[in-house]
């Protein structure tokens, strides 16, 4: 007789780091009608239980034990309406569906999984991991090769060039997080209610955004989000990482009605 699955429903989050997943997670969240689990910058994918982060704020998750090998075996044993990975570096290219299965498996079984490519332009989106990395001594550590591997793959499954996710649903965070109409058709379709409040908070999670930490929290609407570029746009690395046709025309197709965005790809589209 097969058992029931721990999960009523898994909902896997693909996205780049810096790119504003803490903040969608929350507001889906607090969209639920039962606080789900939340594994953050998940590193594992067959094995999501191996090493994950526990996320802020609490108020919008189940809370989990504190010692590691004490959560994992709570997990194993227990089960829930709805666990949310997050992934900020997965690239989709190795997930077949037998890797697929080995996650889901991890977690105790899923009766229903959702799989959301969570995508923010690549200009704002390498500006603020750049940053990041360049404030806190860590931008060196970086496999920056990999990372715009990330950002391609993301791309290309959401302009329909590739189909590694069978039929994943995609978030654009450009329009998400300036657009209201937006979040309350992609609030239909995930199947949660629309938090206004909750898009408004910035998660302390990960320090909050690169820029700004946590100043704009309770008014997260007022960051801007699409000029983060401008303010790195004469570093050689960065010029380095968002450069060339490639990446200029996924841009141009994914945020068409982006004015910072298209400026940009005009920008980089040959510079060298």
């Amino acid at each position: 007789m097969t058992s029931e699955p721990h999960n009523q429903r898994l909902i896997r989050i693909y996205s780049l780091p810096r790119s504003g997943h803490n903040a969608f997670a929350c507001w889906m969240a607090a969209g639920m009608k039962e606080k789900p689990v939340h594994l953050s910058f998940v590193r594992d994918y067959a094995d999501p239980l191996k090493a994950f982060s526990r996320p802020h704020p609490r108020e919008h998750f189940a809370p989990l034990p504190a010692r590691h090998a004490v959560c994992q075996r709570h997990l194993q044993a227990t089960s829930r309406e709805v666990m949310m990975q997050s992934m900020d570096q997965i690239l989709l290219s190795p997930l077949t569906p037998e890797l697929q299965k080995a996650n889901r498996d991890a977690v105790g079984g899923a009766a229903r999984t959702t799989e959301i490519i969570f995508l923010r332009d690549p200009y704002n989106a390498f500006a603020s991991l750049f940053w990041w990395g360049m404030t806190h001594d860590a931008w060196y550590k970086r496999d920056w090769r990999f990372l715009q591997n990330v950002w391609r793959e993301h791309a290309e499954e959401m302009a329909g060039l590739t189909h590694y996710l069978g039929d994943p649903i995609f978030v654009n965070y450009n329009v998400w997080h300036r657009a209201e109409s937006y979040r309350k058709c992609m609030a239909d379709r995930l199947g949660i209610e629309n938090n206004i409040a909750a898009k408004e908070r910035v998660p302390s999670h990960a320090g909050g955004s690169s820029w700004d930490q946590r100043k704009y929290d309770k008014r997260a609407s007022a960051m801007q989000t699409d000029t983060r570029w401008r303010k790195v746009k004469e570093f050689g690395f960065y010029r380095g990482l968002v450069k060339g046709p490639k990446i200029a025309s996924l841009a141009r197709k994914l945020f068409p009605r982006e004015p910072e965005v298209l400026l940009a790809a005009d920008e980089f589209e040959g510079k060298q």
